[in-house]
């Protein structure tokens, strides 16, 4: 793949596409990001890295953060312990090879003021006996997560361990084989919440989203694509991030199936 020659392309094909949607308003910050923001990036298993637009600029992850975290959670029930946003950070840069990446304070805070509905689920959950911790602890955990801040190169290069079979691109053991085939089956099947289908028939791609706008796809074996743009369509996914993943796959002729 001529990646260096390609992106470029791509992010020409679909500038149409980029402000279109919209932003998450119901986080303050993320309400103020310019819907013009766009930014592809592919890390290959070898290591070569290709971005371009704002594929350097860090955005709030948001709910790509629960692939990380359910990482940290299968080892948390193999060792019967119950994780905080300490560890799942301590991994997610340890994934990245980047001790510097951190939590947003200002969407973290403004996201905690505002997790009327994630904290109501959580005491629900906590009446049934479904949820261990307590309710707040977890929710505040849960929002300082999603604010973890990152770009595009940066969540191809703490996603690479799902293409590797679980080592990070330094060559640490970040989960066994095992977990990063079980961690892309779930991708495939709900990470771009309720678009999964669609997602998986354009892109054919374990993928996750977050409302930040960003999306991030492994090619087991291969490579790691992410892509940013804040513009969501109405089932919450970036409208041009999308279309950029779409457009990389069928001029590629790389995709899981």
């Amino acid at each position: 793949m001529d990646l260096a020659a390609l992106l470029p392309a791509i992010a020409a094909e679909v500038r149409p596409l980029v402000g279109t949607g919209a932003v998450a308003s119901y986080i303050p910050p993320l309400a103020a990001v310019d819907p013009a923001r766009f930014g592809l990036a592919v890390r290959t298993v070898d290591g070569a890295e290709h971005g371009v637009g704002d594929a350097e600029e860090r955005f709030s992850i948001q709910s790509i953060a629960k692939v990380l975290a359910l990482a940290v959670a299968m080892d948390a029930v193999l060792a019967h312990s119950a994780p905080g946003a300490t560890p799942i950070l301590d991994l997610v840069r340890s994934a990245a090879g980047d001790p510097a990446l951190a939590v947003d304070h200002a969407v973290a805070e403004a996201e905690i003021a505002t997790a009327h509905r994630t904290r109501a689920l959580a005491h629900y959950l906590k009446a049934f006996g479904t949820l261990r911790g307590d309710p707040d602890t977890v929710v505040e955990a849960y929002c300082r997560l999603c604010a973890v801040s990152m770009s595009c190169v940066e969540l191809c290069r703490a996603f690479t361990f799902l293409a590797t079979g679980g080592r990070s691109p330094s060559g640490q053991a970040v989960v066994s084989p095992r977990q990063a085939k079980r961690l892309n089956a779930v991708m495939l099947t709900c990470g771009v919440y309720d678009e999964a289908g669609d997602f998986a028939y354009r892109v054919g791609l374990p993928a996750k989203s977050g409302v930040g706008g960003g999306i991030v796809a492994v090619m087991p074996g291969e490579f790691v694509a992410a892509a940013w743009s804040p513009g969501l369509g109405p089932r919450g996914n970036s409208v041009a991030g999308t279309a950029a993943l779409e457009a990389l796959t069928t001029r590629t002729g790389r995709s899981i199936f």
